[in-house]
């Protein structure tokens, strides 16, 4: 496991080296989407930087978060990427978010608010009502991965239904996953308490085979969505890492002794020498827990780009 964790680090800092050869010469909203993409591309890479970082270190709370939401930039980088109008939906989406922000500034008594009231936050929401139109409606992250299941391989309502699911009871407050995280059995019917719970060997396994999965497939897919070819270095280290991969035993949530809360594991398909492609496929468990969470969040003081049409 160490082995795969390493390679890990070293793929992303490779990927990161060769972000200089994704470049693009378009005009226009094509511009605007490649560079949003190669955002969440860069997003994916450092996220996935601070996971390993946090496996390392043994951290058990932080690292299926940051993981959910290192999933929720692989299922973006995606929907860009595989459906034809996925980008006017998320800009749009970012659109009735910063809308339902303004709203809330105007009706709030506040005054910490007052400075971003009146004349602008009109026209603000003037032109965001008219770019959405009537007619729209949010889209949401379960519908993006039903899309994406209908023209891609990843099986993403899968990852949605029980990866994302599992990792949202880490993310926001849960009885049963907190309790047991700190909870230390000493007998049948005693238990004591720890503060900072180190990550079991079975979660570092399956977290760290997520993240691996998630990047190696943001770095065929951006490169392909780019036409650009992998950077050789980059290419080799990722033959390297899906082989590594492939050959790791795959933990399953049966065979946790702790029954912690965790994803489910996926499989690489080996890259082929000519193209370096694969896809994700994923094993599916039966059992489903009760989850909380919501999809967007928003803050006043970062509002996405819409807000300054």
């Amino acid at each position: 496991m160490d082995n795969l964790i390493h390679m890990l680090d070293d793929l992303i800092e490779l990927a990161r080296d060769g972000s200089s050869a994704l470049r693009f010469s378009d005009r226009g909203n094509e511009m605007l989407k490649k560079m949003y993409t190669v955002g969440i591309y860069a997003t994916i890479l450092e996220l996935a930087s601070d996971i390993s970082f946090l496996i390392k270190r043994k951290c058990s709370i932080s690292s299926p978060i940051v993981l959910r939401s290192l999933f929720e930039m692989y299922v973006e980088l995606l929907y860009i990427i595989h459906i034809p109008d996925g980008f006017d939906t998320r800009f749009c989406d970012s659109a009735a978010a910063c809308k339902r922000g303004i709203k809330h500034v105007a009706e709030s008594p506040d005054p910490s608010f007052d400075l971003v009231r009146g004349e602008r936050a009109a026209e603000q929401l003037a032109k965001i009502n008219d770019l959405l139109g009537e007619k729209y409606t949010e889209s949401k992250l379960l519908k993006r991965c039903q899309d994406l299941d209908k023209k891609t391989a990843f099986k993403l309502e899968d990852h949605y239904r029980v990866t994302y699911r599992l990792l949202c009871l880490h993310a926001h407050p849960d009885y049963e996953t907190i309790t047991k995280r700190h909870r230390k059995e000493i007998s049948s019917k005693d238990y004591t308490f720890t503060f900072e719970p180190k990550i079991s060997l079975h979660d570092r396994e399956v977290y760290s085979l997520k993240t691996e999965e998630f990047v190696c497939n943001a770095i065929y897919e951006i490169h392909k969505f780019l036409a650009i070819d992998i950077p050789p270095k980059v290419s080799t280290k990722l033959e390297e890492v899906i082989g590594e991969f492939n050959d790791h035993p795959h933990p399953d949530l049966a065979s946790n002794p702790r029954g912690s809360s965790c994803c489910c594991p996926a499989f690489l398909r080996p890259s082929t020498a000519s193209s370096n492609r694969f896809f994700a496929s994923v094993k599916l468990f039966s059992a489903l827990f009760p989850f909380a969470f919501s999809l967007f969040t928003f803050s006043i003081s970062a509002c996405p780009s819409p807000c300054m049409l």
